[in-house]
């Protein structure tokens, strides 16, 4: 049984703020979808229909959604919930990571999510 996408091949989506999303960015993310503060349903209307095509076309392996912004998007993530693709993982922003230790926080979501465990240097 193979699956439709190798590994090296899945592409990473990012939706959340511009403090969220520039990380990603930084390490080579090319796909962000960036919403203001407080997002007007026009913004947030764009973002689910281009996030209903990408899933559709099933582009993208991983979509990463800020925390804060999950409200917007729950509907599309309960209808992809039994597909393989894409995966959706939710992460606190930064005015919520001083909530958690990071670095724990964030492994035990990626071992939640993808059923691996990851060293961090």
């Amino acid at each position: 049984m193979s699956l439709p996408h190798k590994i090296t091949e899945a592409k990473i989506l990012v939706i959340g703020s511009e403090v969220f999303t520039l990380p990603f960015k930084l390490i080579g993310i090319r796909r962000t979808l960036r919403l203001s503060p407080v997002p007007n349903k026009e913004e947030v209307n764009a973002i689910k229909r281009e996030l209903e095509d990408l899933i559709e076309k099933k582009e993208k392996a991983l979509v990463i959604v800020e925390e804060e912004y999950v409200e917007y998007f729950k509907d599309l993530m309960e209808e992809s919930r039994y597909m393989i693709y894409p995966v959706f993982l939710i992460l606190p922003g930064p005015s919520r990571i001083d909530i958690h230790d990071p670095k724990e926080y964030y492994l035990k979501k990626i071992r939640g999510v993808l059923g691996i465990s990851i060293e961090l240097g």
